[in-house]
């Protein structure tokens, strides 16, 4: 055993080593502990947001893809459905049709145009709502960096939206006389694949004996001739209500300023 005078000294040494170990732990050690967590959570909280970002930019890159194929979709809609009713082509297209196919046109007419009131869908079922969602939070802050105040540049919509509120319908019904083949051709012109003239939603016939009244200035019917009342609409998305200049006003002669003069016979006075 050591004398017990050393005992003292030895003691001493002790804590004072002890106390130089914790001041190291606190001084140099622990700090060094606490910035390697750090720096191990920041790596961990880039990783995820550089994953979000490869997520975001791969879900992106697959509605651009979508996009260019509903350009189709857009090119047909523009078709079947213009902003400005081309009066003057359909009429053309009508008189082409009735001439081709040998049916007479025995009464048409047109309602005045009408705003279809947009059907109502949940707007989570939009793509559109799908790609504002994954730009409405910031990265994740980490230890050393405090992103700013983060606002989103749009606004993923909540509840019910509609998605086409500017369409117009210009619902029309016609009647033409012929035989069933004319009338059969003449369906066909209309509903061409390729360019259809408007959307049919009705066709109803009428079974016609010869000398039955089609109408004045029609043919006399025969036997087995067919009165066909076919109901269609015209569409119409995102009205434009501008004026068009065809060309330069006609100069007219000046009115005389009598023209709107009352006959003396009108105004009561007798002539002499």
């Amino acid at each position: 055993m050591l004398s017990s005078k050393y005992a003292p000294t030895i003691a001493l040494a002790v804590l004072g080593i002890v106390i130089v170990f914790l001041l190291g732990w606190f001084l140099a050690i622990s700090p060094q502990l606490s910035e390697a967590s750090d720096l191990r959570s920041d790596t961990t909280t880039l990783r995820t947001n550089t994953a979000m970002i490869q997520t975001d930019i791969a879900a992106l890159a697959q509605y651009e893809a979508e996009l260019d194929e509903r350009s189709v979709v857009a090119t047909a809609r523009e078709f079947n459905a213009p902003a400005r009713l081309d009066v003057e082509t359909f009429r053309t297209r009508m008189n082409d049709a009735i001439q081709t196919s040998g049916v007479e046109l025995a009464e048409a007419s047109q309602a005045p145009a009408a705003q279809i009131v947009g059907w109502e869908v949940d707007a989570s079922m939009l793509t559109s709502t799908a790609v504002a969602q994954r730009f409405q939070s910031g990265p994740a802050a980490t230890t050393t960096v405090t992103p700013q105040e983060f606002t989103p540049a749009v606004v993923a919509p909540n509840g019910t939206t509609v998605p086409a509120a500017d369409v117009a319908e210009v619902p029309f019904t016609f009647n033409v006389v012929g035989t069933p083949s004319e009338v059969r051709d003449f369906l066909d012109l209309l509903q061409d694949p390729e360019a259809p003239l408007f959307l049919m939603s009705n066709v109803g016939f009428e079974g016609l004996a010869e000398g039955d009244n089609v109408g004045e200035g029609l043919s006399a019917p025969s036997n087995g001739d067919l009165l066909v009342t076919i109901g269609g609409t015209l569409f119409l998305s995102h009205l434009d209500t501008s004026l068009v200049d065809e060309g330069p006003l006609a100069t007219i002669d000046a009115v005389p300023s009598d023209a709107f003069a009352v006959p003396n016979s009108e105004a009561g006075v007798d002539e002499e």
